[in-house]
């Protein structure tokens, strides 16, 4: 079990709502972000277990968002 800082400011893709990736994520609209929702509910355990498996998600610069440190997963 990791223990997240309480000033991190990073968004968990594993536990964001809808709403709280497209308030927080640059250039992720609503729609996109109910893609990553509906992506995260078909995996295994409902939960994504690396970041690249977001790269099936279009149009959104995922290399970006990590370089900035703007998300996590765990």
């Amino acid at each position: 079990e990791s223990v997240v800082p309480i000033d991190d400011t990073r968004l968990n893709l594993n536990f964001a709502t809808a709403e709280q990736i497209a308030k927080r994520l640059p250039g992720v609209g609503y729609a996109t972000a109910k893609k990553i929702i509906e992506l995260r509910m078909s995996l295994s355990g409902e939960r994504f277990n690396n970041l690249k498996q977001l790269e099936n998600i279009p149009r959104v610069n995922w290399e970006q968002l990590i370089e900035d440190d703007l998300i996590f997963i765990s």
